[in-house]
């Protein structure tokens, strides 16, 4: 399930409607629309390619769902009785991209150190998500990859892996922190540049490591695994 559908149903709200399954008598009546597709990229294929980084299916990528904002919004404004800005001023847009442009690109043996290069992929990422954000002023923080059950699989038989006290892979999750300081680091530049703006970073990471850290408090529903070697 989407994040923002979990806070609608902490709040009873309405679903998000996905994008695809909209009619025109859906444009101006739904409570929000989910643009989200899985194993998206922020970058497209072609990007990824020129990185020697091939996608195992071809999803639409950040761009395209941009398109599919844009193309929303036509019949929205199209369709709304009253001033369309008006109408859009009380809403959010919240988007999330980075961790399947970086998935393809471990699966396929790119080391850390090379990604992290200057103009190679975080840096192109960032970027694309900065240019994005000028839609969607809500950004979130990649989590603790570390502690994905896949990461942790795909580690199994690095015997050079080293992990945290709570048996998350620490270099994934020092991976996912440098990709997020890169991004406070754009968030920083377009707030200067577009003051009017109310852009808003939703930090995942210190989120789900308050989770983690505090997990004895969150009752025996919760219990992370704990590594042998720490």
């Amino acid at each position: 399930m989407l994040r923002p559908n979990f806070a609608a149903k902490s709040a009873d709200l309405p679903l998000l409607v996905p994008y695809k399954n909209l009619s025109a008598a859906h444009l101006s009546a739904c409570h929000g629309v989910n643009f989200t597709y899985s194993g998206a990229t922020a970058l497209s294929k072609e990007a990824l390619a020129k990185k020697i980084i091939t996608l195992e299916l071809t999803n639409p990528s950040l761009d395209v769902q941009l398109g599919w904002l844009d193309d929303y919004f036509d019949g929205f404004c199209h369709n709304v009785k009253e001033d369309c800005t008006k109408a859009l001023s009380s809403s959010l847009f919240m988007m999330n991209f980075g961790t399947n442009d970086y998935g393809s690109a471990f699966r396929q043996n790119h080391s850390m150190e090379e990604i992290k290069k200057n103009n190679y992929l975080v840096s192109n990422v960032v970027e694309a998500m900065k240019q994005a954000i000028k839609k969607s002023p809500c950004l979130w923080s990649i989590a603790l990859d570390g502690c994905r059950p896949i990461s942790l699989a795909m580690q199994s038989a690095n015997k050079s892996a080293t992990y945290d006290r709570f048996g998350c892979v620490k270099d994934n999750n020092d991976f996912c922190k440098y990709h997020n300081e890169v991004l406070q680091e754009g968030l920083t530049e377009l707030r200067e540049q577009h003051p009017d703006v109310q852009i808003v970073y939703g930090d995942l990471y210190n989120a789900m490591q308050s989770v983690f850290d505090n997990f004895k408090s969150l009752g025996e529903c919760f219990s992370p695994f704990i590594h042998n070697d720490v």
